[in-house]
């Protein structure tokens, strides 16, 4: 067995063994490292599978990048148990019920408004990852309705009322269509959490275990095919002679072939899992890492609005970081995927990163 395939198996263990720890343990499928590990196991260990026969690759990036990332996830059972231990101190706080509805009506407004600004946007800026400027102002309002909704759930369950549900129903008519017409996977699980965390916390409601299965299953294929999905809505919509949108019918979603993306995912594997590999390797090859000033460049570009203060400014207050894959292989990923976390962690703090 060559070692690629040792660390296959060693990150795929520990993966599994993480989701049948939530299975066994009910209320630890509502807990952060079930949700990582069904993560790992239906987006990147197909991927990663695929890319076992992949002569581009550095010689032993895949083997170091799946024992990094088995190093990860076991990182996140730990820091779990950590967490867990030091909440059960903290005591119970009490909140007005009548302040929170004003809050979530509050953030809903602000974020359907800021939502609504987005729709402006040149789509092929929003399909590409290549927002700037004011753009990015309008996403991270079109964050606060994902608050509001949380906020006015919780009231809801613990009060009923005409008013708080309004704002679910409000929040849920924005939030669903960004869903079904823009086919965004971070939103739809964002959407399933706050449903599922808020039964939990409010009415100790625990998913049945057959449900979670079918739902990591089904995400696991799906995922895979989200493209297809896409560029599905944009022609039906592009070519419409009524100008309203509309959804697929069920009969349009089925002609696309799910299984067979997926099959190809694990036999070809996929953008993310080449850039982690890509990415981990050049940095260990080289020794660079940034030691965190991504998150500050991050933090930098997420938080400081440069129509206000001048993008020179923000600019300066930002490291110059090397792309370590492009220095080392001339690797440039496509853009619009993503490095991974694995990457990530990997590029700024080495082993360490786990």
């Amino acid at each position: 067995m060559e070692l690629a395939d040792v660390a296959l198996v060693t990150f795929g263990v520990v993966t599994l063994a993480m989701l049948a720890f939530g299975f066994i343990n009910g209320t630890a499928m509502l807990r952060f490292p079930f949700l990582a590990a069904a993560t790992a196991a239906g987006w990147f260990l197909p991927q990663a599978i695929g890319l076992r026969g992949d002569l581009s690759l550095p010689q032993g990036g895949l083997a170091l990048t799946l024992f990094f990332a088995a190093a990860c996830m076991l990182g996140i059972q730990f820091g779990d148990v950590v967490a867990a231990g030091q909440a059960a101190k903290k005591p119970t706080t009490s909140y007005n019920e009548n302040r929170l509805l004003i809050a979530a009506t509050l953030l809903s407004i602000v974020g359907n408004l800021a939502y609504g600004a987005t729709l402006s946007t040149p789509r092929q800026v929003t399909e590409e990852g290549q927002t700037t400027g004011i753009v990015t102002v309008y996403f991270f309002f079109a964050q606060l309705q994902y608050l509001g909704l949380a906020i006015a759930l919780n009231t809801y369950l613990r009060k009923p009322s005409w008013f708080a549900l309004s704002i679910v129903l409000f929040d849920l008519t924005t939030v669903l269509g960004f869903i079904f017409f823009g086919g965004r996977r971070g939103p739809a699980v964002d959407v399933v959490l706050i449903f599922a965390t808020t039964l939990f916390f409010q009415k100790r409601f625990v998913p049945p275990r057959t449900l979670v299965v079918a739902g990591v299953v089904l995400a696991a294929v799906l995922g895979n095919s989200i493209g297809q999905y896409r560029a599905l809505v944009s022609s039906i919509n592009q070519y419409s002679s009524t100008g309203s949108a509309r959804l697929p019918t069920i009969d349009e979603v089925f002609s696309i072939d799910f299984l067979g993306d997926f099959s190809t995912t694990l036999e070809q594997g996929s953008y993310e899992a080449r850039n982690a590999v890509m990415y981990i390797s050049a940095s260990d090859e080289s020794g660079k890492h940034n030691f965190g000033m991504a998150y500050w460049n991050y933090l930098v570009f997420r938080y400081v609005p440069a129509q206000f203060l001048g993008a020179e400014f923000k600019r300066s207050l930002q490291a110059d970081l090397p792309d370590v894959a492009f220095e080392v292989y001339r690797y440039k990923g496509i853009t619009g995927t993503t490095l991974t976390g694995f990457a990530d962690s990997f590029v700024a703090f080495w082993w360490l990163g786990a």
